[in-house]
């Protein structure tokens, strides 16, 4: 659990998007956005204890195509950020739309399953730390307490990035967070691409 805390508690696409959405559109988005990046890490985490990550480790084009597919998720993202900079500048006004909470369950989902770090990560915690001969109770006991652990983490975000203050310091410098989630979404997306794990 400290293995992966570390990891849950980085900054990075999830993270980003539960800010960006708690920031942008208050506390029931960041919820539900959080929410949706649990469930694809409870769904990595339960593929991860039964053996994904080994049939995708025998089977690369999978692995393939998953990571292009994340890639280019994210990197459309980084086109949806830098466009809203450019077109609140261009216009001079407040250019965020109005999502719906469903919307932005399933970007969150989107998020996590596409990307192929994270079967790799909760695969190498199960390989390291439940030996071959594990019980499925036990297993399933690990993908609870990872599943808490993670709630904890994404909830968390989701409540601090929806402080009145936090928002107003938002509002205030839109377009730098703005530039700031699309650079961290083009530099994943790249990542990806380029298979700089």
């Amino acid at each position: 659990m400290g293995v992966t805390l570390v990891a849950t508690i980085s900054p990075g696409p999830g993270t980003m998007t539960i800010a960006n959405a708690s920031m942008q559109n208050g506390r029931p988005f960041g919820l539900a956005t959080a929410s949706g990046i649990l469930t694809g890490s409870v769904l990595w985490s339960c593929g991860a204890a039964f053996g994904l990550a080994a049939i995708m480790a025998a089977s690369p084009w999978t692995f393939e195509l998953m990571r292009y597919v994340g890639a280019s998720y994210l990197l459309y993202l980084a086109f949806k950020a830098a466009r809203s900079v450019f077109a609140e500048v261009a216009a001079g006004r407040d250019v965020r739309g109005r999502r719906s909470l469903k919307a932005a369950y399933l970007q969150g989902i989107a998020i996590h399953l596409t990307n192929p770090k994270v079967i790799l990560s909760f695969g190498s915690v199960y390989s390291v730390f439940t030996p071959p001969g594990t019980d499925v109770g036990t297993l399933l006991l690990a993908v609870l307490f990872l599943g808490l652990q993670s709630a904890t983490v994404f909830f968390a975000y989701a409540i601090l990035f929806s402080i009145k203050g936090v928002v107003g310091f938002y509002k205030r410098m839109y377009r730098w967070f703005e530039g700031a989630f699309g650079l961290v979404y083009a530099a994943a997306g790249l990542a990806l691409f380029l298979h700089a794990f």
